[in-house]
């Protein structure tokens, strides 16, 4: 869930560091006059990287699921094993986890499915608009990425990056800017043990691969209407999104819409085949057995520091997975794929409940403005039979007072 991060650490000091068995600390130095530079010194321990600032400042990065598993970051990697990663640096190196600024993330999910990733990856075609472009380096030629201001979108084949014999799809979002974990409450490295800030970076990955838009590369298109083939045809290309945005924006989100219901009528469903691995992986990542602090640290007869809150929350673990169900207002299905604080099952439903209210609303608004600005002799109100609904929408909007006494 959690894999490459990069934080400025409080809590060691810089000399107990210099001093650490572990760490064998680097100058870096000027090629032509063998001059040694000690602004920045930098030791690497089992993929994770300390580095030396000024004499002052710490910066810590590199993969903690690499650090967990000491070389490997396409296994399962759940909520106790992240909480174990950080307990361990706080007992070798004693890290403040609370005190320990993050300055990026890489948050993202392994999902296995039945075929290969590149059917996937090369029917991308934007999300939220960006276009989906070639990764960079060793990625390159494994998955596509898509670059927004604060974070970047990647999806890519991991089972051919890490030369397994597997269809290991990767879903991750890697955070540049720190105002975009801050929406979610995200801050310091202890927020990364609890599982349900882990669970909020996991509905924000769902709701990201819900938001691109992708191609179906196998479509049943005998019933197809002429003008729907022509849509399906035109809507494979991320430049005839691009155009259209650009010459009418509501156009663009109108007919996106309907491209997506006709991938629906007449595609396999592939994307939200994946949606639902994905909520089932999450599921199985965030469940936890509890476990006692000494045990979660792996040495039974070690003392609780006071720079270690895992020691307070290990008992009593919350779980995640065992969630109400909730059932959209406007169709009646239930709700998935979708964020814990979603009303509804799709953007569909949601602009279809919001016209609902407004059809409903905007006739009682008309009715007291009539009233007021043209009184009649006699009273009215003994005439006027309100549903249900008309009652529920305007008690809602204030306006129920002013009808019964219009």
């Amino acid at each position: 869930m959690v894999d490459f991060l990069k934080a400025e650490i409080r809590g060691p000091s810089t000399e107990e560091l210099l001093n650490h068995p572990l760490l064998n600390f680097k100058a870096s130095f000027d090629v032509k006059t063998g001059e040694a530079s000690t602004e920045t010194l930098t030791a690497e321990h089992q993929y994770l990287k300390f580095i030396i600032k000024d004499g002052r400042y710490i910066n810590l990065q590199g993969s903690l699921h690499k650090y967990y598993t000491n070389g490997n970051n396409y296994s399962d990697f759940r909520i106790g094993d992240i909480q174990k990663a950080l307990a361990n640096l706080t007992e070798v190196f004693s890290v403040d986890l609370n005190a320990s600024r993050l300055h990026n993330l890489e948050f993202g999910l392994n999902i296995e499915i039945p075929f290969t990733p590149h059917r996937i990856i090369k029917n991308l075609i934007n999300h939220k608009g960006e276009i989906f472009d070639r990764s960079y380096g060793e990625a390159r030629r494994s998955g596509k990425q898509a670059v927004k201001q604060q974070y970047t979108l990647k999806i890519y084949n991991k089972g051919f990056q890490c030369k397994l014999n597997r269809n290991l799809l990767r879903v991750e979002t890697k955070v540049t800017k720190m105002k975009y974990l801050e929406k979610l409450d995200i801050k310091t490295l202890y927020d990364l043990t609890l599982p349900h800030k882990i669970k909020s970076l996991m509905d924000d990955l769902i709701v990201a691969f819900e938001e691109v838009l992708m191609y179906e590369d196998k479509l049943s298109l005998v019933n197809c209407r002429p003008s729907e083939t022509d849509l399906l045809s035109r809507g494979r290309y991320p430049e005839y999104w691009q155009d259209l945005k650009a010459e009418n924006e509501k156009m663009h989100d109108y007919i996106r819409r309907r491209f997506r219901k006709l991938l629906v009528k007449y595609g396999q469903g592939t994307q939200y085949f994946v949606l639902e691995l994905m909520q089932k992986k999450i599921a199985l990542l965030l469940r936890k057995e509890n476990e006692s602090l000494a045990k979660l640290t792996g040495n039974q007869n070690l003392p609780i520091s006071h720079n270690n809150p895992l020691s307070g929350m290990v008992k009593g673990q919350v779980n995640l997975t065992t969630s109400q169900q909730r059932i959209c207002p406007a169709c009646g299905r239930e709700i998935i794929n979708r964020k814990s604080s979603a009303s509804f099952c799709s953007e569909e439903c949601r602009i279809k409940s919001k016209n609902r209210r407004r059809d409903v609303k905007r006739p009682l608004i008309r009715f007291v403005t009539n009233n007021t600005e043209n009184p009649v002799l006699f009273d009215t109100t003994q005439y006027l039979s309100l549903t249900d609904e008309q009652i529920e929408i305007s008690k809602k909007y204030g306006i129920y007072k002013r009808l019964i006494s219009a």
